[in-house]
């Protein structure tokens, strides 16, 4: 696994500048949730451990060695990001000062990430997407469109069931080998060689054993784009060791697409439906 370059503290102080600006001085977020994407402050970091690390996963800007992969996944999300996700929906509810007990705080991270209380409703599938697609087929075209917030919307709304079911797809087989569509929303992050996403993904507990219709893990995939951050991914967490695939084997869904099946993107959705500290975000 690859050490970032970018020390812990300047990814602090780039956020402070870009992320916060509402931020209040006294409250320095030396610590962050990987899996939420946020910075939170140290009193709020000990609330985040006890949700347990499926809710929150959380490490220390100044102690811990970040690698790469999670600066990434910090600096592609922020609090931002989280907030209009995990706090849409706050009216008649009261946001703790920054001076709150820890009772306050605890409540409020509590009904925020556990009971999913303030969360974003999620929306209906769109007419491209179909009335029938799956959560796992909607996760799945949200990796193909590179939509991050998207992506995180849904992984909210989702169960670890809901994400390693079956992409439900409409498509005749002959048409699907074609297409060579992702077998899962991982393979389609590792097939475009997408860090952050992957390492989401694994986190909220997409089976990084899971094979193809090809036979392939997304590991083949990572391999065959050149994604070595993503294969550090999943071999940290059990994917099974391969061979590299050899060169062309695994062809990626847009090139799959414009050589040999010209279809319209729309056309491709519809067939398939196979704290954050209390005060920063």
């Amino acid at each position: 696994m690859r050490h970032s370059n970018t020390s812990a503290s300047n990814l602090y102080f780039s956020w402070c500048l870009t992320r916060c600006l509402c931020l209040v001085p006294a409250e320095d977020p030396t610590w962050a949730s990987l899996n939420l994407g946020a910075l939170i402050c140290i009193e709020c970091s000990g609330i985040h451990r006890n949700l347990g690390t499926h809710l929150s996963r959380v490490r220390s800007l100044a102690l811990d060695d970040l690698p790469r992969e999670l600066t990434l996944v910090l600096s592609a999300i922020g609090n931002h990001m989280v907030n209009s996700i995990w706090e849409a929906r706050t009216i008649g509810h009261r946001k703790p000062a920054p001076d709150a007990t820890r009772e306050e705080r605890e409540s409020w991270i509590r009904a925020k990430y556990e009971q999913k209380l303030f969360v974003a409703p999620l929306p209906p599938p769109t007419p491209s997407e179909g009335p029938d697609i799956s959560m796992s087929g909607r996760l799945l075209l949200a990796v193909m469109e590179r939509n991050l917030p998207k992506l995180l919307l849904l992984l909210a709304h989702c169960t670890k069931e809901d994400i390693n079911a079956p992409p439900f797809l409409s498509l005749p087989s002959r048409s699907l080998l074609a297409l060579r569509l992702p077998g899962s929303a991982l393979h389609a992050a590792c097939q475009q060689a997408d860090v952050v996403m992957t390492q989401l993904l694994v986190w909220y507990g997409c089976d990084v054993r899971h094979r193809d219709a090809q036979g392939q893990t997304a590991l083949a995939l990572a391999q065959g784009a050149g994604g070595q951050e993503c294969i550090d991914v999943l071999l940290q967490h059990g994917c099974p060791s391969e061979p590299a695939p050899a060169l062309g084997a695994t062809v990626g869904f847009a090139s799959a697409v414009t050589s040999s099946f010209p279809v319209r993107r729309s056309e491709v959705c519809v067939r398939v439906c196979a704290c954050v500290c209390v005060f920063q975000g």
